[in-house]
């Protein structure tokens, strides 16, 4: 079987580029050209995708369901070797730990400033010194958690 498309644009999408664990990008120009991109991130399989060989093959887990997004860690050639490498150190429940911590960073990350946006004041409530303006400004801070 092989990963299909879906599956790896969730697990690119969610990782965002980055390798997993040392969050390099996993995308580099080149050429000149904007569209002259080379992916060099690897889509690895946390259990093994062959059902009786290869590192963390051992598992309940169906052929069809290795390739899914769930069975799906993405990393740079380096730590694809070395988890392979491994097996002892990364273990499946390891690897899973390892996929969840890197999403969590990423969202952070990625709307962090979001975050900031949500809890500054409108600008209408602050003076030219970021300080609120006048008590009768001061009833409008109700809007600010809605």
């Amino acid at each position: 079987m092989s990963i299909n498309q879906k599956d790896i644009k969730i697990l690119w999408a969610k990782s965002a580029g980055r390798c997993s664990i040392c969050k390099q990008e996993l995308s580099v120009v080149s050429g000149s050209s904007p569209s002259s991109i080379t992916l060099i991130g690897e889509n690895c399989h946390i259990v093994g995708d062959k059902l009786d060989s290869g590192p963390r093959h051992q598992s309940n887990l169906s052929e069809e369901d290795r390739d899914r997004y769930p069975n799906l860690i993405l990393l740079c050639s380096n730590h694809h070797n070395e988890i392979d490498g491994d097996t002892t150190k990364y273990s499946i429940e390891y690897l899973h730990q390892i996929k969840a911590d890197h999403e969590i960073w990423v969202h952070r990350h990625l709307y962090r400033h979001r975050i900031r946006e949500k809890h500054q004041l409108p600008s209408r409530l602050q003076s030219p010194h970021g300080r609120l303006r006048g008590r009768q400004d001061r009833s409008h801070l109700h809007q600010i958690d809605q």
